[in-house]
């Protein structure tokens, strides 16, 4: 690791390679100077010693020949030894013509041969290697005899004294080798420091940062060289946004924006995008964009999407992305192909807009529609129901009222039984009528004084044949002195049905029949209604959404969940509570809390049986209604009281009847042909408006609007088809007592 970095050092640094190339050199001038050095003063004091010890050796030769004749051999073997003893003498040879050591400081070499005697006449020096240590051998030949002197000396006093001036030599190389390298490093720094501020402006340029300027602090070639870099920034800088501007531009955009590689490799990301799908931004670049794509479909090379991409057509895509909990985000999605001069694809870039409130919108949009659907179908249903009404109220009418007549009279027990089963019958078709007449109308709003546990009956009563085919048993726990409380009842019938009906499908769907309970009771100063079924339950999760706008658990198709919504906004605006109470498998109970207000004026509407009184008989009545059926029964029953009766089945003929004849009373029809009930009664306010204060009317559909509100603004008494034999009685004996009252 520490020479990789050295290496790095050196090839990355100029002032480094400066001071190398300086030593380097500086070296290689001292290696060669030391050697020309070496050799140089080595010859000179080898050759300076080689002459001293041949002129040793030229007199010792000249001493040994004078020996060898006069002396002899005592004395030339003395000037041998003691000239071996000299300091650099290694031997001393005095050498026969024949090679045989003559002589010799070493006394084992007396007699040897030399082998090569390599004598020179001519007395030039030879090397002498039979020794370890480097020596030189001089070899001078004597005058007579042919005897060769040989003598050998070291060298090592020659190499001490180069190598001495050698080190001599190296440290002052040394010393030099450092100060000129400082030189060099500090004028290698007074350069490259520019050199490497202007390398990290050409950086900071190159990301952006176009302000950046490098400081000129010389007027030569780096001088020039930092004033041009700072021209280019500044024109760069009035040309070219710079990256801080182009990332503030990104990072401010509610868009998420995605840059994604050939490889479809994240690249970068902005602020939004990591808003949206709950990553950090070192999460999501180099992940694979197809990651985070809920649909199989993702935006890289070789999709349909990329192709659209190519081809600019990618705009307003609507795909889903899936965020870091997993949850799915539906998105716009818009893209674009970045390509290089050659044409080729370098990366792709992506918005994506997250537009899941506009999708809840237009979920919202399309619930409300089914709903307003479902509303107008209610409406036509309404219609519908009210043509029915009077239609089928038409014949009950005669049936009832027949079916009482027969009764009346003196029969056979069988048939009066018989008959009692037919009339109770048509008395359940009639109210059975009277409940769909009731929740197919839109009544307006109105608060009345009511009897709760009569509403909830009567919406029993309406959802009595589903419970009964569907084996739902029903066991009403209602309390006998439940107080009576100012209310909307067509509001609260909605309520207490919207409740019953669900329990109704939640039982059926666990079990395919159920028990419902359904108890009232006074509570402190509250009327409590509760509906207890033994359906499936409610998760805890979603019992405290079951009220929220739009939330339903069933399948699409099954509920729009405004229900439960609209049941809550009812029972708020009468300042009451509802709730629900349940477990999972252990059904379900439903309480709806009423606060009782007291009566304000209105009294609850209560059949109160009255003592018949004085009857007028002889009295001449009118009857209008187009069913013979009812004409004759209405004839027959007041005929028989004494009353004189005529009857017709148009407007205009008892027009004609009114101008000719007087009536005491007139019982009229609303739906008539032609002309209508109401609109007659107008012509009879016109021509007699006494007699006008004597018209009642009989009709099959008091719900309908225009009926109920003509009745609310001119009070003209009514009695609704099928009626009572004796009800009628008593109220056509009530208008002509009334009458003569007033005559008097």
């Amino acid at each position: 690791m520490i020479k990789k970095n050295a290496v790095r050092w050196y090839t990355r640094s100029f002032a480094s390679k400066a001071v190398l190339f300086v030593s380097l050199l500086i070296i290689a001038i001292i290696a060669v100077q030391t050697f020309v050095f070496i050799h140089t003063e080595t010859t000179y004091l080898q050759d300076h010693l080689i002459e001293d010890k041949r002129s040793s050796a030229e007199l010792l030769a000249i001493n040994l020949g004078v020996a060898q004749t006069v002396a002899g051999f005592a004395f030339q073997s003395n000037l041998i030894e003691e000239a071996g003893k000299t300091g650099d003498t290694v031997y001393v040879r005095f050498v026969k013509p024949n090679g045989e050591i003559y002589l010799s400081n070493i006394v084992e070499e007396r007699g040897a041969f030399i082998t090569d005697p390599a004598i020179n006449t001519d007395r030039t020096a030879v090397r002498d290697d039979i020794y370890d240590s480097e020596s030189i051998k001089v070899a001078v030949s004597p005058a007579s005899g042919g005897y060769t002197v040989w003598l050998g000396f070291s060298l090592d006093r020659v190499h001490a004294a180069v190598n001495e001036r050698v080190r001599d030599i190296l440290l002052v190389s040394l010393a030099i080798l450092i100060i000129v390298n400082f030189i060099a490093y500090f004028i290698a720094k007074r350069i490259t420091q520019p050199l490497k501020e202007l390398r990290e402006g050409v950086e900071a340029i190159g990301k952006g940062n176009l302000d950046y300027k490098v400081d000129v602090k010389s007027q030569d070639e780096i001088g020039e060289l930092a004033k041009a870099f700072n021209k280019m920034a500044d024109d760069l800088q009035k040309t070219t946004v710079s990256k801080e501007y182009v990332d503030n531009i990104i990072g401010s955009m509610l868009d998420a924006l995605i840059v994604v590689d050939p490889e479809a490799k994240i690249m970068k990301v902005n602020k939004s995008t990591c808003e949206l799908l709950g990553y950090k931004e070192e999460e999501l670049v180099g992940k694979p964009v197809g990651t985070f794509f809920a649909k199989a479909e993702t935006p890289f090379k070789g999709t349909e999407l990329e192709k659209l991409i190519e081809q600019g057509q990618l705009r307003n895509y609507e795909t889903d992305l899936k965020a870091k909990d997993g949850k799915t985000i539906p998105v716009l999605l818009g893209g674009s192909v970045v390509k290089d001069k050659d044409g080729n694809m370098t990366y792709m870039v992506y918005t994506a807009k997250d537009i899941t409130k506009r999708k809840q919108a237009e979920k919202r949009e399309q619930q409300l529609q089914q709903e307003l659907n479902r509303a107008s179908r209610m409406a036509s249903i309404g219609e519908l129901a009210a043509g029915v009404a009077h239609e089928i109220n038409n014949p009950l009418t005669g049936v009832i009222g027949f079916s009482q007549l027969l009764i009346s009279r003196d029969i056979p027990a069988d048939i009066r039984k018989d008959l009692k089963v037919i009339n109770s019958e048509a008395q359940r078709v009639a109210k059975i009528v009277e409940n769909l007449l009731i929740f197919a109308h839109q009544s307006e709003p109105g608060r009345e004084y009511i009897n709760i546990n009569h509403i909830i009956s009567s919406v029993l009563e309406l959802r009595s044949y589903e419970m009964k085919v569907h084996n739902i048993e029903v066991v009403p726990r209602f309390a006998p002195d439940l107080p009576c409380t100012m209310a909307d009842a067509s509001q609260l019938q909605q309520v207490f049905l919207n409740i019953i009906t669900n329990a109704e499908k939640e039982m059926i769907k666990a079990h395919n029949k159920g028990k419902l309970l359904v108890r009232t009771e006074k509570i402190g100063d509250n009327i409590r209604a509760s509906f207890t079924d033994d359906g499936p339950g409610i998760s805890k999760e979603n019992l405290d959404r079951i009220f929220d706008p739009f939330f339903t658990t069933r399948e699409v198709g099954d509920g729009t969940g405004l229900g439960l919504s609209i049941c809550h906004g009812i029972i708020a605006q009468h300042k009451g509570r509802i709730y629900a109470d349940s477990k999972l498998g252990k059904g379900a109970t439903f309480v709806v809390e009423l606060p009782i207000v007291a009566n304000t004026g209105q009294t609850e509407k209560t059949e109160v049986i009255e003592e018949e009184p004085w009857q007028q008989r002889g009295a001449k009545i009118l009857v209008v209604d187009d069913e013979t059926c009812i004409l004759n029964f209405l004839k027959r029953v007041l005929t028989e009281q004494g009353y004189q009766v005529e009857t017709v089945d148009r407007a205009h003929k008892a027009l004609e009847r009114l101008n000719s004849e007087k009536y005491d009373l007139i019982l009229l029809d609303i739906k008539l042909p032609g002309m209508s009930g109401i609109e007659l009664y107008r012509r009879i306010q016109a021509m007699d408006p006494a007699l006008a204060q004597r018209v009642m009317f009989i009709t099959g559909d008091v719900m309908e609007k225009t009926t109920r509100d003509f009745f609310a603004q001119t009070k003209v008494p009514h009695i609704a088809k099928p009626f009572n034999i004796e009800q009628l009685k008593r109220d056509i004996n009530s208008i002509l007592t009334r009458e003569q009252v007033r005559q008097r």
